[in-house]
């Protein structure tokens, strides 16, 4: 821990010095791909990243605010970087045809609704879904500098840059020993920066989305946050809650119910005095603003949606898990099928070949982070049941981190439930960090569970091993 916590310091310290030259570095990357794809106003998109980033620092304790932009700097020269490298060794990436077939969907309907001007009649016959906020994000950057898909690449990059400051905005006030670890897990993760730029997915609006709901509910339970800076913390969150309504319904929804039961439970306890019940009743306030906003433009209510997509989604082909093999033990299918979903992807299988497309199109640049996954995993089981026993002990202090136990364990039972993609587990990378800490001192401080952890490392080079063996043979 001793060690960790120097490195988190000297880490802060790095990004804080040389947050001008990452920015130099990343308006230098940005005005390659613009140059080469021959649309400048490409780095109106990186001004506009640059200047939210400056807004956000604004809210920081003034030794924060230079980790912040340097975070965001190194994240957004990353991503740029990886971007330029593919425009230029691949003119099949420039034009949009290295996409996986969600990649390639968001792509035709966003240029299709651009097409038409915005009139595609009901746009959830139009699309065949509620997750379609993606399409008019995508549609209106296309209407602005341009039909390419160049461009929709860098908004990402943008984008996914932007999840890093406010991550570490959020972990500052939740975590706050930790907080430097987490933003630059979310700028430098290897994983993270192919996500936004290797394909035209939604997932960093979603991430950043949901990020974003989670600082403004830390900021306006601040007992220092005071007046209508509350308000306004409260009416971000609603309008980043309606976006993930349109986008992806049901990470909007899983929230709202952790955000409902804590608010319930803190209400029921009768802990607090008059202003912190009235920012628990704020927080439902916020939640039901953002249901009126999503449905003034003609979504179902959350509830709703959940019940009558949920089974749509596990009975469409692609959610379908593969077909199972017979085994001669009960219940073993389903124990591989939920392993699979846990370990995977399986990162001690090797690429069959270096082609490009191969590579874009696989899962192999979730690797870094699923090995991240593997290491913190247990720790976090441990911290997110220690934060639901201090919830449920009526303890105040995990009070902005309550909801998020609950959100988490919703979402990963979902995920478990139905064959959803790996990245899905990527989405909430950042906010399962949170509980990493409180796990890790619980588990390395006590023998047993020193044992615990290094017998589940033993189990997991036992299957890993066994599965290459069974591999070989087949």
């Amino acid at each position: 821990m001793a060690t960790l916590g120097w490195v988190t310091a000297h880490l802060g310290t790095c990004f804080a010095r040389s947050w001008l030259i990452a920015i130099l570095v990343a308006g230098l990357a940005g005005l390659g791909v613009a140059i080469n794809d021959g649309v400048p106003w490409l780095v109106a998109i990186l001004v506009i990243a640059f200047l939210a980033t400056v807004a956000l620092s604004r809210t920081l304790d003034r030794d924060d605010r230079g980790i912040a932009l340097g975070l965001f700097g190194w994240a957004l020269a990353c991503r740029l970087v990886i971007v330029l490298i593919l425009t230029l060794v691949s003119t099949e990436y420039a034009a949009g045809g290295l996409l996986s077939p969600d990649g390639a969907g968001y792509l035709s309907g966003s240029r299709a609704l651009d097409r038409s001007g915005f009139d595609v009649g009901s746009p959830f016959a139009f699309f065949g879904t509620y997750d379609i906020g993606q399409y008019y994000v995508f549609a209106a950057l296309l209407k602005a500098f341009g039909s390419d898909f160049t461009v929709l690449a860098v908004f990402n990059a943008a984008v996914g840059a932007l999840a890093a400051p406010f991550a570490f905005a959020w972990a500052r006030l939740t975590i706050p020993k930790h907080a430097v670890l987490v933003g630059s897990i979310a700028a430098l993760s290897p994983s993270l920066a192919l996500l936004a730029t290797t394909n035209l997915l939604k997932d960093p609006l979603v991430i950043l989305g949901t990020l974003v709901i989670a600082l403004c509910v830390a900021q306006a339970l601040r007992e220092e946050m005071k007046g209508w800076h509350v308000w306004l913390w409260l009416a971000l969150g609603s309008l980043a809650l309606a976006f993930l309504h349109t986008t992806r319904f049901y990470v909007a929804a899983y929230l709202e119910l952790g955000l409902i039961i804590v608010v319930a439970i803190r209400l029921l306890q009768g802990r607090g005095r008059r202003p912190a019940r009235t920012r628990l009743l704020g927080l439902l306030g916020a939640i039901l603003v953002a249901e009126l906003i999503a449905g003034s433009l003609g979504w179902p209510t959350s509830p709703i949606l959940v019940s009558s997509q949920v089974q749509h989604v596990a009975e469409t082909p692609a959610m379908q898990p593969p077909p199972q093999r017979h085994y001669p033990i009960p219940g073993l299918a389903a124990a591989v099928s939920i392993g699979r979903r846990v370990f995977g992807p399986y990162v001690w299988v090797m690429p069959e070949r270096l082609d490009l497309d191969y590579l874009v199109l696989s899962d192999f640049d979730l690797y870094p982070d699923t090995l991240l996954w593997y290491l913190v995993l247990p720790f976090v089981g441990i911290g997110i049941a220690l934060t639901l026993a201090s919830l449920l002990a009526n303890r105040s202090d995990p009070m902005t981190l309550g909801y998020l136990a609950i959100f988490v364990c919703v979402y990963l039972a979902q995920y478990l439930a139905i064959n959803l993609s790996y990245r899905q587990r990527e989405d909430i990378l950042p906010l399962t960090l949170a509980f990493v800490p409180a796990g890790a001192q619980w588990v390395l401080a006590r023998r047993p569970g020193q044992f615990l952890y290094g017998g589940y490392w033993v189990a997991l080079t036992t299957a890993a091993a066994g599965h290459l063996i069974l591999r070989s043979n087949a």
